[in-house]
C-alpha cells in the first residue's frame, strides 16, 4: 500500500506546485487550501472579493477535484475585516489560525504517512500530525524576522528613518518557533534561506534547498515588433514593497549618485517609513503602485534592467520573472535567487555597488541586451516542472519506511545545503 501525503497552506506560494508534485507521485491524499479557482469550487465564486488576477495563482490544472479540500472562511473573514478596519501585522496570523485549527481536525481522520505544512500555518496540524505517526516536513517562504530587523535598524539609521523594523508579533513568532520544533525536515527555496534556517534548528534534520521558477509560459519577453523603443536612458525597474526592509533608499541613493543618464521606476505600494521621501521623487524617478501581473510584465520588457536591493529575500521571485522577460538583474547578497553570473550580485547596504554596475550597463548598452539574453537562457532552467520533479524525489524518499531521525537527513535524495543551487548556477 502506498504511504500518502497531505499537503495544507491558505496562501499561495508554491502550495499549489507542491500538490500537484504529490499527485504526479501517486501519493496525495488531500490538498487542503483556502480557495481553489475552479468551477463548483468556493474559488469559482470568489472573483468577486479577490479579484481574477489574485485568482491566477490560486490553481493548477492536473490536480483532480476530489483531493482539494477548501476553507475559504478564514480567508474570506480577513479580506471583509480588511475593509472595515485598519490593517494590523496579526490579521493575517489570525486567519491562519483558524485555517490551521480546522486542517488540524481534518487530519485525525486521515491515513497520510506525511503531512506538508507551511510555514506560520501549520503549528496545530504537526502537533496533530505527530499524534498519528505522520512525518511532518516545514515548507519556509519567509526569512528570519530577527536577521531582517538588524539590518532594517542598520538602515534607519544611516538615512534617519522612523521604523517599526517590520518585526514579527509574539503571536507569530510563537507559531514560527512551534512548526520548527515539530517539524522533521525543512524546505526552502535558496541556498542563502538554507544557511539561515541552519542556524536555529536542530543539527540532524534535513533541509533541502528547493529553487522556485518563473512561469516560462506567462513571463516572456516582448515579440521584438511590439518591443518598447530605444532610448538614451538607462531605464531601471524595481518591483516589490518600497520599503526599508526591500533596501530602496539604497537603489534611490545610488539612481542619485550616478552621472549618467538614467530613469528609475519604483512598482508597488510605498511602505509609510518612505512616504515623506517619495510624495515628490527626483525628476529621473517615477513611482508606480503595485498593478496586476499582466502590467507587471509590460513594464518589465519596457524596462534594461531590474535591480532588487533587499536587505534579505528567501528568493526574489521578481528578479527570476524579470529574467525571464530578457532583463539582466542586480540583486543583493542577501537575496536567494539564483544568478547567472556572480558579478550580478552587489553587496547588502552598499548602493555605491549598485551605482557601479548601473554605470557599466549605462556605458556598454550592448553587453547589457547581451546579459538580458543570457538571463533569459539561464531563467528557463527554473521551470515549475522541474521543481515539481524535485519535490517529487524527496518526497518520494521522505515518505518510505524509515526509522531514524538521521534518514531523513542524510537519505540519498536529500538536497544537501550548498550543492543543488550552485550547480544550477553554473550551468
Amino acid at each position: 500500500m502506498k504511504r500518502t501525503i497531505s499537503i495544507a497552506y491558505s496562501g499561495v506560494h508554491q502550495a499549489y506546485q507542491l500538490a500537484l508534485a504529490a499527485h504526479q507521485l501517486g501519493r496525495l491524499e488531500r490538498f487542503y487550501c483556502s480557495l481553489f479557482a475552479a468551477p463548483g469550487k468556493w474559488g469559482g465564486l470568489a472573483k468577486h472579493l479577490l479579484g481574477a488576477d489574485a485568482l491566477r495563482s490560486r490553481a493548477i490544472s492536473g490536480l483532480p477535484r476530489a483531493k482539494i479540500c477548501e476553507i475559504p472562511w478564514p480567508l474570506m473573514a480577513h479580506r471583509c475585516r480588511a475593509r472595515l478596519q485598519p490593517k494590523s501585522k496579526d490579521d493575517w496570523a489570525m486567519a491562519n489560525q483558524w485555517f490551521d485549527r480546522r486542517v488540524a481536525r481534518l487530519l485525525r481522520q486521515s491515513t497520510s504517512a506525511l503531512f506538508l505544512g507551511v510555514e506560520t500555518c501549520a503549528a496545530e496540524s504537526f502537533a496533530v500530525a505527530r499524534e498519528q505517526g505522520m512525518l511532518r516536513i516545514l515548507d519556509c517562504p519567509g526569512i528570519d524576522a530577527e536577521f531582517l530587523t538588524g539590518l532594517a535598524l542598520t538602515a534607519a539609521d544611516e538615512f534617519d528613518l522612523t521604523t517599526t523594523a517590520e518585526v514579527d508579533s509574539p503571536i507569530i513568532r510563537a507559531m514560527k518557533a512551534r512548526e520548527l520544533q515539530l517539524a522533521d525536515a525543512i524546505f526552502v527555496g535558496s541556498e542563502f534561506q538554507a544557511r539561515l534556517v541552519g542556524k536555529i534548528i536542530k543539527p540532524w534534520r534535513g533541509v533541502h534547498v528547493l529553487p522556485l521558477w518563473a512561469d516560462e509560459n506567462f513571463w516572456q519577453p516582448a515579440e521584438r515588433a511590439v518591443m518598447a523603443p530605444a532610448s538614451n536612458s538607462l531605464k531601471i525597474l524595481y518591483a516589490g514593497k518600497i520599503s526599508l526592509r526591500k533596501g530602496v533608499p539604497y537603489l534611490l541613493r545610488a539612481v542619485a549618485q550616478c552621472d549618467v543618464n538614467v530613469e528609475l521606476t519604483l512598482v508597488g505600494n510605498v511602505a509609510a517609513e518612505l512616504l515623506p521621501r517619495l510624495q515628490a521623487p527626483p525628476v529621473n524617478v517615477r513611482v508606480v503602485p503595485a498593478c496586476a501581473k499582466s502590467a507587471l510584465r509590460q513594464l518589465y520588457r519596457e524596462h534594461d534592467i531590474l535591480v532588487l536591493p533587499s536587505l534579505g529575500d528567501a528568493f526574489g521571485f521578481v528578479a527570476m520573472e524579470a529574467m525571464a522577460c530578457g532583463l539582466p538583474v542586480i540583486v543583493t547578497e542577501n537575496c536567494g535567487v539564483p544568478v547567472p553570473d556572480p558579478s550580478w550580485r552587489v553587496p547588502v547596504l552598499n548602493s555605491d555597488a549598485i551605482a557601479d554596475r548601473l554605470a557599466l550597463y549605462s556605458e556598454d548598452r550592448e553587453r547589457c541586451r547581451a546579459d538580458g539574453q543570457r538571463a533569459l537562457v539561464f531563467a528557463r532552467q527554473f521551470t515549475p516542472a522541474r521543481y515539481r520533479q524535485q519535490v517529487g524525489n524527496i518526497l518520494a524518499e521522505l515518505s518510505a519506511p524509515l526509522t531514524t531521525a538521521a534518514d531523513i537527513c542524510h537519505g540519498a535524495g536529500a538536497a544537501r545545503i550548498g550543492s543543488p543551487l550552485e550547480h544550477a548556477a553554473n550551468e
